[in-house]
C-alpha cells in the first residue's frame, strides 16, 4: 500500500508543469504595457535567427527594467547564446556583455565579461585595460600609493597626486573595483576621503607632547585616537586593497591574502557551458506558443531508402 502511495505521489509531482516553461500572464500583461506587440514578437522568433532573440532581449531590457522584463530578457539572451553558430560572428560575446549589464551579482558580471573576452579577444581584460598597460610601472606605483595615502589620512599627498593626469587615468581604471558608480569619479571619492586630513591636532604624528616646566608628557592624540585616516567599513577597505593590488599586479600568495582580496571566492572556469549552470533555462524550448515556451515539433521522418540488393557469388568447384 505504501509503495502504491509513493508511486501516485511521484506521478502527481511529475504532472505539475514547471513555472519556467509557461510564461506568467501577469508578466506578459505588464510587458505589453511598455512593448505593445511583445507577444507577436515572441511568437515570430525562429531558431534559425538567433540575432532576433538578442535584439528583442535588448528591447525588453531597455523598455522594461523591472523583474518581469529582466527575466524575459535573460531567457532570450540565453536562448540566443545557445542558438548562435559560427556564422553569427560576434553574437555570443555581445550576449555575454548584455547579460552582464542586467546582472545584479558583481561576481557574475565579472565572470560574464571574462567569458566575453575568452570568446573575442577584443573584450578581454587585457584589451579593456590596454590604457592601463601603456602607463609605466612608476605611474601605477604612484597611483597605488595614492590609494594607500587616502587610507592613512595623508591628505596633502593625495591632493598633490590627483593633480597628475596619468595618475588620474590609472585610478579611473579601478573605478569598478572601488565601487564608484557611473556619474561619479575616483578623484572625487578620494578627495572626499582626504578632505579632513592630516589630523589638525597632531598632523598625523599620532601623539601629542606637552611640556610642563622641565618635564614632558606624551599622550595619544585625542582627535584621531592615534589612528589617522578616514573611518572605513570592511567592504570599503577591501575595495581599496583590491584596487591597490591590481595596480601593483600583485598576486595573493597566501590563503589569508586571498580572503582579503576576493573573500576566497571559488574559482570559476571561463567556459561557455557555465551559462547553463548560471541560468537554469530550458534551452531546448525555443518557440513561444500560446503563452508558453515549447520545443519545436520534430520533423517528419523521411522514408528510409530501400536496402540495396547484394548478390553473393556461389562458390565454384575448381
Amino acid at each position: 500500500m505504501r509503495q502504491a502511495i509513493r508511486i501516485i505521489a511521484t506521478l502527481l509531482l511529475l504532472a505539475v508543469p514547471t513555472q519556467s516553461i509557461a510564461a506568467d500572464d501577469a508578466d506578459l500583461d505588464a510587458l505589453a504595457e511598455r512593448i505593445p506587440d511583445v507577444v507577436r514578437q515572441l511568437e515570430s522568433l525562429s531558431p534559425e535567427d538567433p540575432r532576433a532573440y538578442f535584439e528583442l532581449a535588448e528591447t525588453v531590457a531597455g523598455e522594461a527594467s523591472d523583474a518581469a522584463g529582466i527575466r524575459l530578457a535573460r531567457r532570450l539572451l540565453v536562448l540566443a547564446f545557445h542558438l548562435a553558430t559560427d556564422a553569427d560572428s560576434g553574437l555570443q560575446p555581445s550576449i555575454c556583455l548584455t547579460l552582464a549589464a542586467i546582472e545584479s551579482s558583481s561576481a557574475d558580471r565579472q565572470w560574464l565579461r571574462a567569458l566575453a573576452g575568452s570568446l573575442d579577444p577584443r573584450y578581454s581584460d587585457d584589451a579593456a585595460n590596454a590604457t592601463r598597460r601603456q602607463l609605466d610601472a612608476e605611474t601605477q606605483l604612484e597611483a597605488a600609493e595614492t590609494l594607500a595615502a587616502a587610507r592613512a589620512g595623508r591628505g596633502v599627498l593625495v591632493r598633490q597626486r590627483l593633480r597628475e593626469p596619468d595618475i588620474l587615468l590609472a585610478l579611473d581604471g579601478q573605478a569598478d573595483r572601488l565601487g564608484v558608480a557611473d556619474g561619479d569619479s575616483v578623484a572625487a571619492r578620494l578627495l572626499a576621503m582626504a578632505r579632513s586630513w592630516p589630523c589638525r591636532e597632531c598632523s598625523n604624528r599620532r601623539a601629542q607632547t606637552s611640556r610642563v616646566g622641565d618635564s614632558r608628557s606624551t599622550r595619544i592624540c585625542p582627535a584621531c585616537n592615534g589612528n589617522p585616516g578616514p573611518t572605513l567599513t570592511r567592504s570599503q577597505l577591501v575595495r581599496l586593497v583590491r584596487a591597490e593590488a591590481r595596480l601593483l599586479e600583485a598576486s595573493a600568495r597566501s590563503w589569508a591574502a586571498q580572503v582579503e582580496i576576493d573573500a576566497a571566492a571559488a574559482f570559476r572556469d571561463v567556459d561557455p557551458a557555465g551559462i547553463d549552470r548560471l541560468y537554469s533555462i530550458e534551452t531546448d524550448r525555443v518557440l513561444f506558443r500560446d503563452g508558453a515556451w515549447v520545443e519545436p515539433e520534430p520533423a517528419l521522418d523521411s522514408p528510409e531508402p530501400e536496402p540495396k540488393q547484394t548478390t553473393s557469388e556461389e562458390p565454384t568447384d575448381e
